[in-house]
């Protein structure tokens, strides 16, 4: 990570480099929809989107049955490396996902927007009490606990 930012720093010569396009501007950054900002209507529909999937579908089952027990898991027929495959995929797609909303908003568009987060990004969980290390937690205790980081 040092390396990247210092190669950012001396390209970009320490100043901020403004994202220019509109439309990304207005569905990443300070747009919104019906008066409600494009931030706001993200935050609901991946709380939405991660609620539904982790209380509602099988692959929601399987995550909760892994995180509490891999080896019962595996006992059960479940496919736990393809499935911690699967979710190793599905968080750097919403990390990337993330990346665009950071940097989208006016207000965060300097060199040093982000610094110094990127070990914490598990925190945000761990405040609501979900275990780091297997299967008790929540989309909305995340959510709460994420806030509690902004707060």
């Amino acid at each position: 990570m040092g390396i990247f930012a210092g190669v950012a720093r001396r390209l970009t010569n320490l100043q901020s480099v403004p994202i220019e396009n509109d439309l990304y501007n207005s569905l990443f950054g300070a747009g919104s929809l019906l008066g409600i900002p494009s931030l706001i209507l993200w935050t609901i529909l991946a709380v939405g989107i991660g609620y539904f999937v982790f209380r509602e579908t099988r692959f929601g089952a399987h995550v909760h049955a892994v995180g509490d027990s891999a080896r019962a898991a595996r006992a059960t027929g479940i496919k736990v490396l393809r499935l911690r495959f699967a979710v190793m995929v599905l968080s750097g797609t919403l990390a990337g996902l993330a990346g665009l909303l950071y940097a989208g908003p006016p207000a965060r568009r300097s060199l040093h927007a982000g610094r110094g987060r990127s070990p914490h990004g598990d925190r945000g969980g761990d405040r609501r009490g979900t275990r780091l290390n297997g299967g008790a937690g929540s989309i909305v205790g995340a959510l709460i606990g994420s806030l509690m980081m902004e707060c």
